[in-house]
């Protein structure tokens, strides 16, 4: 492995979270991530997409959720939930399958927005599905929210494949937990 191989592997498993076992649950949730501005799918949007799909067809989430708005790094003008939706309709998810959050611009959001959604419809047991690196922080996120979240792991996640991206957004990712650490502080704060 190469040594931006090694060190990517490395950087990510205090980021990643998830759950073994093939457990069904109330729905999966499929969070987005910037997509092109023709609205077309990221290798990164389109690898999340067919990881939900896979749990949809598979008997694990009877339910499909897509969630995302236009977040701080949109392209285009479609929102993510709406451009991974149609992706999943022409993998064969039927309309009655699919829930879309296309408001929220980041993993806090997706997770409020999911439960004001979700929750309702007494959708709690969920499989949040993103790339590993991104786990452990939406977990945080939808559990606070009330969801009984899960983690679903995609194993041979492009984060891996092409290891100095994938240190890109593992750079991020520490960055958002920073950002995470000075607002917990400040909600503190003001109580």
């Amino acid at each position: 492995m190469s040594l931006p191989g090694t060190l990517a592997r490395w950087l990510s498993r205090p980021l990643e979270s998830a759950d073994e076992g093939g457990e069904a649950a109330d729905a999966a949730i499929v969070l987005g991530a910037p997509i092109r501005v023709d609205g077309g799918l990221t290798p990164v949007v389109e690898e999340r997409v067919r990881a939900g799909v896979d749990l949809w067809r598979r008997g694990l989430a009877p339910v499909i959720c897509f969630s995302g708005g236009l977040g701080p790094h949109a392209r285009g003008t479609v929102p993510e939930a709406v451009a991974m939706a149609e992706a999943a309709r022409e993998l064969g998810v039927p309309e009655a399958a699919l829930r879309v959050e296309a408001g929220s611009p980041n993993t806090r959001e997706n997770a409020l927005r999911c439960a004001e959604m979700l929750l309702g419809e007494g959708l709690r047991r969920v499989w949040i599905v993103t790339q590993p690196f991104h786990l452990r922080r939406a977990l945080f996120w939808f559990r606070r929210a009330g969801f009984e979240a899960r983690g679903w792991r995609i194993a041979d996640s492009l984060q891996y494949a092409d290891p100095v991206r994938g240190l890109k957004w593992i750079a991020r990712e520490y960055g958002a937990w920073v950002r995470l650490g000075a607002w917990e502080i400040w909600m503190r704060a003001r109580r």
